[in-house]
Order: C-alpha cells, then sequence, then structure tokens
C-alpha cells in the first residue's frame, strides 16, 4: 500500500460514524445450489406472514 493510500484510508475512517440504529434483518436467505452453482433467493416465511397480516 502506498503512502498516499495509507492516508486517504485514514482520514475517511476518521470521517467515518457508527450508527446508533440497530441492524434490520434480511427479508430473505440466500443459499447456493451445490448441483448448479447458482445461487437461490428464498423469501422468510416469517417476514412474509407479518408483512401480509399488517395489509389486512
Amino acid at each position: 500500500m502506498t503512502t498516499q493510500m495509507s492516508f486517504v484510508i485514514s482520514q475517511h475512517s476518521k470521517t467515518m460514524k457508527n450508527s446508533e440504529k440497530p441492524l434490520k434483518s434480511n427479508p430473505f436467505t440466500t443459499y447456493r445450489d451445490p448441483e448448479t452453482g447458482r445461487w437461490v433467493v428464498v423469501k422468510d416465511q416469517q417476514t412474509t406472514a407479518s408483512s401480509e397480516e399488517k395489509a389486512a
């Protein structure tokens, strides 16, 4: 890493602030299909159900 790069990184890290808000969980799960090697996205059943209840 060059001196200029390390300076930019250190300046950037000084200006970043930590968020006080808790992180939200994703409304989906991903996994890699071992047969095809493709990534598969599955909507979380619990999140989907609670979203439908709020809409009703």
